[in-house]
C-alpha cells in the first residue's frame, strides 16, 4: 500500500516538475528594444530569459569543424511574435543583408522587412539550408541575426546576433576584396546646462574617404558646427551662430581575430572661431566664438554598412550624444 502511495507521489512530483519546466520555458513577448550577441555555438540553447538564450546554432564550424549547420530553436512565447532571420556574408557580398523568406529562400533586404514566420506562439526548432561544407565558402566572418518582434509591432523586439568564422588553409582570413570607397556621417550634440545657462553645440556632416591598395585610408571634408542657447534669468536672452570644421581621415584596414574586416579610423579635426549673435536686454551684438581647437583620436569600425560608434572624444567635458556612422560605397 505504502509503495503504491510512494509511486503515486513520485509520479505527481514528476508531473509537477514537467509542468513547471514547460511554464519556465515561455519567453515573454518583447516590451522594449533589446539586443544580445554571443560567440558561436554548435547547437542553439533555448531559454525563457532572452539574455541567456542562444537561439542560433551554427553547427560543427563553431568548434573548428568542416560543416556549417544553421539551426534556430526557441521556446514558446507568451503572445504572438513575428520572426525575422538574416545573414551577412562580407566575403561573398560586402554590401547587403539577406533575409530568409517564408519559403526558405534568401532575399536581399531593400528597405522592407519580410518575416520568416508570423504570429508565432509555439516553440520553434528549424534547420536552415542543410549542411554546408566549409570548403564551399571563402574565408571571412559570417553573421547571423534573429529578430523576434511583437506581432504587427516592429518597435518592440529581441535581436540576437552570432557568427561563424572560416579561415584559409594557413589559418588566416584570406585577402580583402570588399569596397574601397566609404563615407563617415558625423552626428554630434554636446549639451551644457549650468546655473540656468543652457547651450547646445551640434556638429554634423559627411566626409568621404577611400581605401588605398596598401589598405591605408585617406579622406578629407568639411563639417558644420552650430551653437545656440540662452539665459532663463534674462528675458529674451539668447545666442546662436555657425561655422565649419576641417576634417581629415586616415588609418588602416585589417582583419580582427574573428576574420571581420575592420577599419581603424584616425580622425584629425580643426575647429575655427566663428561669429555668434547675442541678444541681451533688447540689444544685439556679434562676437567671435573662441573655438580654435585641434583634435586627433581613433575609432574602430567593422566593415558593415551602418556600423555606428558612440563617442565622445569631442568636447570630453560635455555631456551629449556623439555618433559616427560608417557607410560602404561612394
Amino acid at each position: 500500500m505504502w509503495r503504491k502511495i510512494s509511486v503515486a507521489v513520485a509520479m505527481w512530483a514528476i508531473a509537477l516538475g514537467l509542468c513547471w519546466a514547460v511554464q519556465a520555458q515561455v519567453l515573454p513577448v518583447p516590451a522594449a528594444q533589446q539586443g544580445f550577441s554571443y560567440p558561436p555555438t554548435v547547437n542553439p540553447v533555448p531559454d525563457a530569459d532572452p539574455a541567456v538564450a542562444r537561439p542560433i546554432g551554427v553547427g560543427p564550424v563553431a568548434e573548428g569543424g568542416n560543416v556549417v549547420r544553421l539551426r534556430v530553436s526557441l521556446p514558446a512565447f507568451s503572445g504572438p511574435v513575428d520572426l525575422y532571420f538574416g545573414v551577412t556574408a562580407p566575403a561573398l557580398d560586402p554590401f547587403h543583408l539577406y533575409l530568409l523568406k517564408p519559403d526558405g529562400q534568401l532575399m536581399i533586404y531593400e528597405g522592407e522587412l519580410t518575416p520568416w514566420r508570423s504570429g508565432v506562439t509555439q516553440p520553434v526548432d528549424a534547420f536552415l539550408f542543410g549542411d554546408i561544407p566549409v570548403s564551399a565558402l571563402p574565408p571571412g566572418q559570417y553573421n547571423c541575426y534573429l529578430l523576434a518582434s511583437v506581432a504587427g509591432n516592429f518597435s518592440l523586439y529581441y535581436l540576437w546576433h552570432t557568427y561563424f568564422v572560416i579561415r584559409d588553409a594557413q589559418g588566416g582570413c584570406g585577402s580583402y576584396s570588399g569596397p574601397r570607397s566609404f563615407s563617415m556621417t558625423f552626428d554630434h550634440l554636446a549639451v551644457v546646462n549650468l546655473y540656468g545657462y543652457s547651450q547646445e553645440i551640434r556638429i554634423q556632416g559627411v566626409v568621404p574617404f577611400s581605401l588605398r591598395e596598401d589598405n591605408t585610408l585617406s579622406g578629407t571634408g568639411t563639417l558644420q558646427i552650430s551653437t545656440q542657447g540662452g539665459w532663463p534669468y534674462e528675458p529674451g536672452g539668447s545666442f546662436s551662430g555657425s561655422g565649419t570644421v576641417d576634417e581629415s581621415l586616415s588609418g588602416r584596414l585589417y582583419f580582427n581575430e574573428n576574420c571581420q574586416a575592420t577599419l581603424e579610423v584616425v580622425f584629425d579635426e580643426q575647429f575655427h572661431p566663428f561669429p555668434v549673435t547675442y541678444t541681451v536686454g533688447g540689444s544685439t551684438f556679434v562676437v567671435p566664438y573662441p573655438l580654435d581647437t585641434h583634435n586627433t583620436y581613433t575609432q574602430v569600425f567593422p566593415v558593415i554598412d551602418g556600423a555606428t560608434v558612440d563617442g565622445p572624444p569631442v568636447f570630453p567635458a560635455l555631456g551629449g550624444r556623439f555618433n559616427y556612422i560608417l557607410h560602404l560605397g561612394p
